[in-house]
């Protein structure tokens, strides 16, 4: 059974165990709402936790002390891609196909972008795009050259 991350997010949240914007808890007590109260879009667990699986049993860190480790989600990450693929129409089409996501510097969001880049190039939707944007060609790269050592790190891939 694959636990609602989103949940556990916010509750952690409300508690002040974690410590977001305001804006930040506003869009998970969303979130939560619309979890218990579907309408046009539901929420599907098992299809929220594809990626999450897929990240966490075929690839692996690709640089500095953890390299070569698998990788390990942390909550937040976790209930961001929950959010992202779990809300769903009666046709399995999603909510939310694009995202914008903004944390700090050294809270893994290469190698988050990278892994998910992965998951829909290889099994989210036949014909899959992903794009990279930075301000410079280099900053944009920094996601590609993650995608691409996690992808030659994983013989399953």
């Amino acid at each position: 059974m694959s636990k609602n991350y989103i949940k556990e997010y916010y509750n952690k949240i409300l508690s002040g165990e974690i410590v977001t914007s305001k804006r930040v808890q506003e869009v998970y007590k969303r979130l939560v709402y619309d979890i218990d109260n579907p309408k046009e879009y539901h929420f599907d667990i098992r299809k929220a936790q594809k990626p999450i699986d897929f990240m966490e049993r075929f690839l692996k860190q690709s640089k500095g002390e953890w390299f070569g480790k698998p990788i390990r989600l942390l909550l937040f990450q976790k209930a961001f891609i929950q959010a992202l693929y779990g809300f769903v129409d009666d046709n399995g089409n999603r909510k939310y196909k694009e995202a914008f996501f903004l944390v700090a510097r050294k809270n893994g969001k290469s190698t988050l972008l990278a892994g998910l880049a992965l998951y829909n190039l290889m099994c989210d939707e036949k014909g899959a795009c992903c794009y990279s944007l930075a301000t410079t060609r280099d900053q944009a790269k920094i996601v590609f050259n993650e995608a691409l050592n996690m992808f030659t790190q994983s013989p399953e891939l």
